[in-house]
């Protein structure tokens, strides 16, 4: 029998990735067994995908229960049985969970019979779909991949992911968590796409590239601290009473950190070290980048240089 593929809703959640992880369950399934059977879904793996290739490592055939439900029960059958045991940071579960949910039938969730049911116990939603489990063997799989012509239905148009309120009450935690999350997610995925460039035009040594792609860190403190700025300028015009205690040494003080912020700012590779042992270089503190200011203040000849 080939090979079997994962499918779509199994491929959410991450494979072992720890070559020791996969040799302490391996030599789990070669002591005890395999405990939990590999389950089958539109002729692919909708659970047990670690456990499968453990199995194929070890050239065991691998026991197989057929899953017999809706494509959103098979969902919340592949949640119930990945997302409550999985030691993940809130970020790779924020992403895991909008992955999840594309995978929803828009119409389902408009109309909110079956978001309510992502939000239930891993325990009842698997107490629920368990009747929908059946022994199957290899052979009714390939069969059955064969009259499908390949196996698999193709899943339905991805909505939007869950409000934050939502998600996080999926997740057990608040809104503000999966905003925050998600911002980050959205900030780790252009920096994957991220072409490494400074805004000179200047190759980022590849040392500097984690340096580079947090500079947007310091861009969204001073945003929230020039935003306080205008706020209390502001209410301090109209009186508003709700900041009438707020000293002006405060407002002193936060006009001193948006100016070491700005300090702070990346903009490009060091043109005296060229980001090449920058930690003794003078010109960039050690940094290996400038920030404008510096940029700016460097003689016409060394900006030649770097646009040549």
């Amino acid at each position: 029998m080939p090979k079997l593929l994962n499918h779509p809703f199994c491929s959410i959640w991450p494979t072992i990735s720890d070559p020791a992880a996969m040799r302490r369950l391996s030599d789990d399934i070669k002591t005890n067994g395999l405990l939990d059977s590999i389950t089958i879904f539109e002729g692919k793996i909708l659970d047990g995908k670690n456990r499968y290739e453990a199995c194929h490592f070890l050239g065991i055939e691998p026991e197989f229960s057929q899953f017999k439900g809706t494509q959103f029960e098979a969902l919340a059958f592949c949640y119930s049985k990945n997302a409550a045991r999985r030691h993940s940071t809130i970020e790779e579960q924020v992403e895991s969970l909008d992955k999840f949910t594309k995978h929803f039938n828009k119409g389902a969730l408009s109309s909110g019979d079956h978001e309510g049911g992502l939000m239930d116990s891993s325990e009842s939603i698997r107490e629920s779909n368990s009747k929908t489990l059946h022994s199957c063997r290899a052979s009714d799989i390939a069969e059955e991949n064969e009259a499908n012509g390949g196996g698999g239905v193709t899943p339905p148009p991805p909505p939007p992911p869950l409000s934050p309120s939502k998600a996080a009450k999926v997740l057990g935690t608040s809104a503000t968590v999966i905003k925050d999350a998600r911002r980050r997610i959205r900030k780790k995925e252009a920096a994957a796409k991220e072409n490494f460039v400074d805004y000179t035009g200047f190759d980022v040594p590849q040392e500097l590239r984690p340096l580079w792609v947090r500079r947007y860190e310091i861009e969204d403190i001073r945003k929230a601290l020039a935003h306080f700025e205008t706020v209390y300028s502001e209410a301090k015009q109209e009186k508003d009473l709700l900041w009438s205690i707020v000293g002006q040494e405060f407002q002193n003080a936060v006009k001193s950190a948006h100016q070491a912020l700005s300090a702070s700012r990346v903009y490009c590779v060091c043109p005296t070290c060229e980001g090449k042992n920058y930690r003794k270089c003078n010109h960039c503190r050690g940094r290996g980048f400038l920030n404008p200011g510096n940029w700016k203040a460097c003689p016409p000849e060394v900006k030649a240089k770097r646009q040549q």
